[in-house]
């Protein structure tokens, strides 16, 4: 007696599913913790979403509050001149990115409609290599004009103060370097 008991505790039961096939105990088991685990993480998934959506609609909120402060109350300090950071840190972000963003939307446009127009003119003219040349260039200015601009809008969303500090004078060498170039070229012409 003691020995069919002992061997009723050794023995595995099974649990017969719809389609006929048999399962073990521990191996239902595992089934259960895995749904529970999805559905759990599910649901997380779904809190930390509306968390993000709710942050994003007061941080828009915050930014046009921030702007009509800035535009009508600048000596009054307020608690929407302070979102995450200090007040330079905002105005640093928001100016280069603009920056980046409309440099970005400028040359897009230039390589979008340059590459336009040396299609048109190769499908015209026939095949000449200088157009095609013209046309890698126009392609890349696109690429070019594409990345910038996802670049300034990932840019305003930057809170660290060192990165922000960094790829800010980068951006600012750059533009002075550009404009420098430009007053050089515009002097030597006259």
């Amino acid at each position: 007696m003691a020995k069919q008991k002992k061997k009723k505790k050794n023995t595995v039961k099974c649990v017969q599913i719809q389609d006929g096939s048999l399962l073990s105990k521990s191996e239902w088991i595992e089934i259960h913790e895995e749904a529970y685990y999805r559905a759990m993480k599910r649901l997380q998934d779904e809190k930390n979403s509306e968390k993000v959506m709710k942050h994003e609609k007061e941080k828009w909120y915050a930014n046009l509050l921030f702007v009509l402060n800035l535009l009508f109350l600048p000596w009054k300090e307020t608690r929407f001149m302070k979102l995450k950071n200090h007040v330079y840190d905002n105005i640093l972000v928001m100016v280069v990115s603009l920056v980046l963003e409309v440099a970005g939307i400028f040359l897009w446009l230039s390589g979008l409609i340059g590459s336009i127009i040396l299609i048109i003119t190769l499908i015209v003219g026939g095949f000449v290599p200088i157009v095609l040349e013209g046309l890698l260039v126009c392609f890349l200015i696109w690429v070019m004009g594409s990345c910038f601009s996802i670049c300034g809008k990932e840019f305003g969303k930057e809170q660290d103060s060192n990165r922000i500090y960094a790829y800010s004078s980068c951006i600012i060498a750059l533009a002075g370097c550009i404009i420098s170039l430009i007053a050089l070229l515009q002097t030597g012409v006259r």
